[in-house]
């Protein structure tokens, strides 16, 4: 058993902790997806940045293949940490889009020195790395790992995602969306709005400008009554005019709260694109025992 007193927390690179606001995010440990453009394989965050890896998507008209890090990226990282930890929170997009919970979970089985929770987020991105801070946040309140671990599994069911796609390239090529909705989408010039259930991305309606598509998304805020977190993220570097729109308008809903604006990952511009605008909200347990609030 280590010597370790701290709690550390791992993630996949879908995390967009690039200008994520606050000053944890550099406690949380990084297992980088590969991105493969153009014949060459880029480790995320190592051999491509944020910003580059979002202006080489920009010139792919092909979506950019992922692979999740390996069981042996997650082994070599536990064991790093291990040395200074006395238990891992290991966070990973959801197992239905991709490969890193599995694993991670590979990697696990074969560790011994300390606990680790290997936690299936539900979802993809921000929200990963909202549930990360929460777990540091926690962590340092002095809570013990296993309550840790289930508090964050508990904030798992209620993180929610939307998403407003306003090029549905990607989106067919992945197969989010199948090819006879994005004919009619082209067709009639509507755009689709995506949310995450079950762990995938799915349309759930379609709007036919970005004002629209905003509303709804202001109206996907409003039907929370208590939200312990939120963030507003977008695709293309420096903040376009969806994610303004939206900003204004859900400070008009919710006076006084902070909605801070981020660019996601390239792993996520891989699947949906440059082109989007999404909200991502964690709502407060309601019999919050430890009176831990997660904001």
């Amino acid at each position: 058993m280590t010597n370790g007193t701290t709690i550390s927390v791992v993630t996949d690179s879908f995390a967009c902790l690039s200008g994520f606001p606050g000053s944890d995010t550099h406690r949380v440990y990084i297992a980088p997806n590969r991105i493969a453009m153009n014949g060459t394989s880029f480790r995320e965050g190592i051999d491509l940045t944020l910003d580059e890896g979002l202006r080489q998507i920009a010139g792919q008209r092909l979506a950019p293949a992922l692979t999740a890090p390996s069981p042996e990226d997650f082994l070599a990282i536990y064991t790093r940490l291990a040395q200074q930890s006395s238990g891992i929170i290991s966070l990973h997009a959801s197992r239905e889009m991709s490969r890193s919970w599995a694993n991670a979970r590979i990697a696990a089985a074969q560790f011994t020195q300390i606990p680790i929770a290997v936690i299936d987020s539900r979802s993809l991105s921000a929200a990963q790395t909202m549930l990360a801070r929460m777990a540091l946040r926690l962590a340092s309140s002095g809570l013990p790992f296993e309550e840790v671990a289930v508090q964050v599994r508990s904030a798992v069911e209620r993180t929610y995602s939307i998403y407003f796609v306003d090029n549905a390239d990607y989106l067919l090529q992945n197969r989010i969306i199948e090819p006879a909705h994005a004919v009619i989408s082209t067709m009639i010039g509507v755009k689709p709005l995506l949310a995450c259930e079950n762990g995938h991305l799915v349309a759930i309606e379609k709007v036919k400008s970005r004002a629209q598509a905003v509303e709804r998304i202001a109206e996907f805020a409003i039907e929370f009554t208590d939200i312990a977190d939120a963030l507003i993220v977008h695709g293309r570097h420096g903040q376009g005019d969806a994610s303004r729109m939206l900003h204004d308008r859900l400070l008009q809903e919710f006076p006084g709260r902070s909605f801070p604006v981020v660019s996601y990952s390239p792993s996520l511009a891989a699947l949906i694109g440059l082109d989007a605008t999404g909200l991502v909200v964690i709502e407060h347990e309601m019999d919050d025992e430890n009176g831990l609030q997660e904001d």
